[in-house]
């Protein structure tokens, strides 16, 4: 008997790791020319953006 592979690449709908390789580009778009204090700046707006920041507010607190 075999085992069924179910996250085979045949039944993915989602590729995770094209996923994160396309956000991060995106952020080193965004982000290569800032300075230290730039980058500080805003990665702490990111952390109030989108589905992160709406879960950070409700654990936070």
């Amino acid at each position: 008997m075999t085992a069924t592979n179910h996250y085979s690449p045949a039944r993915r709908k989602f590729d995770c790791l094209a996923f994160k390789q396309q956000a991060q580009a995106q952020i080193y778009e965004d982000t290569k020319m800032m300075s230290p204090q730039e980058l500080i700046e805003y990665f702490h707006q990111a952390s109030h953006w989108g589905a992160v920041g709406d879960w950070w507010k409700t654990v936070a607190h």
